[in-house]
């Protein structure tokens, strides 16, 4: 089972937002049957039957085995992964470009995305390595000498490091984004 899956596709997309379809991926993280959710989540085995082998086709679940259950046979199926994550080429021409500039949220989203998905091919088990920090400054000055301080601490590191080698690639990314201030609603 994969950790993440990118669902590039709109209608994998739309599988993933419909509530029912939702959760019927978050039942199959163990292998089961239609019936046997059904019976779970109390909802008639046609309606989850048939959203399985919708799943099934979009390439979201996948068949395991099937078994021996009361004179019938029983279909099992698993989700293809933990978690998805819908990618922006579902989006088409809506999505975020490369293109932006960089100091955009487009192109913020874009890289951001585009990092999921490499993430997500990787052989599983490869290293990934994490830093996420909150910074409330001061004043505009320290936040402009903040910004100015990591960009010149990429330039630096990418002299020292980058070259080739067996230590393979590396993707590096710095990105810093004014937190949204949350209304009574969120908090």
């Amino acid at each position: 089972m994969l950790d993440v899956m990118i669902v590039s596709s709109p209608e994998g997309s739309a599988a993933l937002v419909n509530p029912l379809r939702s959760l019927l991926l978050k039942e199959l993280r163990q292998p089961s049957s239609g019936s046997s959710i059904a019976r779970k989540l109390n909802l008639k085995r046609q309606v989850v039957n048939y959203h399985v082998r919708e799943l099934e086709k979009l390439g979201l679940i996948e068949f395991v085995e099937a078994r021996r259950a009361g004179g019938m046979q029983e279909r099992i199926f698993a989700a293809k992964a933990r978690s998805y994550v819908i990618g922006l080429e579902a989006l088409g021409e809506l999505a975020p470009k490369a293109t932006e500039s960089e100091s955009s949220s487009s192109k913020l989203t874009f890289v951001a995305n585009e990092c999921l998905s490499e993430v997500a091919k990787r052989p599983e088990g490869t290293p990934v390595f994490i830093q996420d920090l909150t910074i409330a400054f001061r004043d505009r000055d320290d936040r402009i000498a903040c910004m100015q301080e990591l960009t010149n601490f990429f330039v630096n590191l990418q002299k020292r490091y980058d070259q080739s080698g067996i230590g393979g690639e590396w993707r590096v990314i710095g990105a810093a984004y004014q937190k949204p201030v949350k209304t009574p609603k969120e908090i």
